[in-house]
């Protein structure tokens, strides 16, 4: 039983992600559902609400408890962590300014609004003065956060990557883009870097909702404590693991773009939801970092939503339901759809072999841009030039470009390479899982996701904060932070005869 302090500091914490909780709900409403005229008073109202959260959180009676609570606590408990978790985390804010952290986020909402309306104009001139803004603020946050012997950037990878220096990332990265960039080379050289072939029908936006809403509960994700929306880019917000906000966007020529969006986003929901009841509005209900947290929802999206086993299961459903676009393609056809590789100019398109280089890509470049080698008006070039050398194209328009992604927009510099983390990590998922089960194949094949899932809570979801990224997927799986599992998986699936 929790003594009086501990109970007060159980509490508190669960005020202050009460009001984290207020934030995250606006954000999602901003993207969702806000009219647009409510912009401005938007920005201000997150403003707001930061600074409420600012205040809380680095209130010195607050701190002061926090200190005594974990002196007090079993070392090894959950609580011990939840308490070391949310002291970190009021560290780092109780280090930015409050006049800053409202600017912050005053500054982002307004970026974001300006990124939709220059996407929708085809016009940058409509972004960049609120982007300019942002990037000088981020500079200013991370001289706040900076550690000796760490980067601008460095300091703000540790807000979605706590514990993870360049040092340790960039030889991975390395090691991964040798490899890919062999892997697409052999791909070339045996003509099989192909675009998909348009599919014979199209797939009422209607219909390609009510079939995923559907296929949610499917895969595990509980509708009754979640939702589905659409929104100009995907993404997942969670309220708590009790409301977890998904969102995905729709192509009546494609149907894979929604449907991989969908299994994307389920996977992120899926480790929301998977968080102990009873550390619900605490760091032990929320994910160790956002690496890991990309390592769910690429598992589900590519591990098991790419492989052939799955499919021989869906697929005569998806039939069934659009009888008119693929009654006529066979699964072999189909799958060629599904796992084609070709260079594109859009990220969240591009084929498991070469997603990695566009996140190689804006990792370089964002560094630049934090580190002041880059100026904001001279991005459009550079961004080119590199689309060039990864990819050999050139993007036709700006969505194609840097206004494709919403993280710049959003503040959200040192965020891009958790999304190779995540793939990483999803590759040792898989082989470890085949590892714990020998029917692993044959249960994708028959949707009978419940072990799976079960897995992925007690070895991921359910550690909340306990342990870091690292220490946890060490644990989950026996590996090492590495490029190796997920070379040799690429390697099998896109080499190898089938």
């Amino acid at each position: 039983m929790l003594s009086e302090l501990n109970r007060n500091l159980h509490e508190q914490i669960r005020s202050i992600y009460a009001i984290r909780s207020s934030l995250s709900l606006h954000g999602w409403d901003q993207e969702c559902k806000m009219p647009l005229g409510g912009g401005s008073t938007r920005a201000y109202v997150m403003s707001e609400l930061a600074g409420v959260l600012h205040k809380t959180m680095t209130d010195s009676d607050f701190l002061l408890k926090l200190e005594i609570g974990i002196k007090e606590a079993e070392p090894l408990s959950e609580w011990h962590a939840c308490l070391v978790a949310m002291q970190r985390d009021c560290v780092r804010k109780q280090r930015i300014p409050l006049d800053l952290d409202k600017s912050l986020v005053h500054a982002a909402s307004l970026a974001q609004q300006a990124w939709v309306e220059a996407r929708q104009h085809g016009d940058a001139q409509k972004f960049l003065p609120m982007f300019r803004q942002l990037v000088h603020l981020k500079r200013e946050e991370a001289q706040c956060l900076v550690a000796p012997g760490q980067s601008l950037y460095e300091a703000l990878l540790q807000t979605y990557e706590p514990g993870m220096t360049l040092a340790a990332l960039e030889p991975v990265f390395d090691e991964l883009e040798q490899g890919l960039t062999s892997i697409v080379e052999e791909l070339r050289a045996s003509n099989r870097l192909q675009p998909p072939p348009p599919f014979p029908g199209t797939f009422p936006k209607a219909k390609q909702a009510q079939f995923l809403h559907d296929l949610l509960p499917r895969i595990g994700f509980e509708m009754s404590r979640g939702r589905l929306d659409e929104s100009a880019h995907p993404f997942t917000e969670a309220m708590n693991r009790n409301d977890v906000r998904l969102t995905v966007r729709y192509q009546e020529d494609n149907l894979l773009d929604a449907y991989f969006s969908l299994l994307h986003e389920g996977g992120h929901g899926l480790y929301e939801q998977g968080f102990l009841d009873e550390w619900n509005l605490t760091p032990m209900a929320e994910a160790v970092s956002l690496g890991v947290h990309e390592s769910q929802s690429r598992f589900w999206e590519n591990c098991i939503g790419r492989s052939r086993e799955y499919w021989e299961g869906e697929y005569p459903l998806l039939q069934q339901y659009f009888p008119e676009a693929l009654g006529s393609l066979n699964l072999d056809a189909f799958l060629l759809r599904v796992r084609a590789v070709h260079p594109s100019p859009i990220r969240v398109q591009a084929d498991e072999v070469t997603y990695n280089l566009h996140i190689l890509l804006r990792f370089r470049l964002e560094r630049m841009i934090l580190e002041g080698e880059l100026g904001v008006d001279d991005l459009e070039s550079a961004w080119n030039n590199e689309m060039q050398r990864w990819f050999w194209l050139t993007p036709d328009h700006l969505n194609e470009g840097y206004l494709q992604d919403v993280h710049w927009a959003a503040g959200l510099f040192g965020y891009f390479p958790t999304y190779t983390l995540g793939n990483l990590w999803s590759a040792q998922i898989r082989e470890a899982m085949i590892i714990q089960f020998p029917r692993y194949h044959e249960m994708v094949r028959d949707g009978h996701f419940g072990p799976i899932i079960q897995w992925l809570r007690e070895k991921i979801h359910q550690p909340g904060r306990k342990l870091s990224s690292v220490e946890l997927m060490r644990s989950a799986t026996g590996m090492e932070l590495g490029a190796e599992s997920f070379l040799k998986y690429l390697r099998e699936r896109y080499l190898l005869p089938q």
